[in-house]
């Protein structure tokens, strides 16, 4: 799971200062060009929402660093083509 953390750091390096970001946008970052690692997380058994949360935990771990988190929810799609609310963050 570090190289998954890892890899989160590095595309989180990418996002300008001040912009707001959220998970969904960091999973699809990681589906789209991080496949076998984002693949690799994955727990046998355990359904997307579990895991993607598990994802979201691991980008606030970067809260105090790279990010800052906002209060409150962003309202964006998810892989599943569904707008739902999840955590979201601006870029240090």
């Amino acid at each position: 799971m570090n190289d998954l953390k890892q890899l989160i750091g590095e595309f989180l390096q990418t996002v300008p200062s001040g912009t707001i970001i959220d998970a969904h946008t960091v999973i699809e970052h990681l589906v789209r060009n991080c496949g076998d690692a984002y693949l690799d997380g994955y727990k046998h058994g355990e359904g997307a929402a579990s895991y993607h949360s598990r994802i979201s935990h691991m980008v606030g771990e970067f809260d105090g660093t790279l990010l800052t988190r906002i209060t409150g929810e962003s309202y964006s799609e998810n892989i599943h083509g569904k707008l739902t609310g999840n955590a979201c963050w601006r870029r240090n």
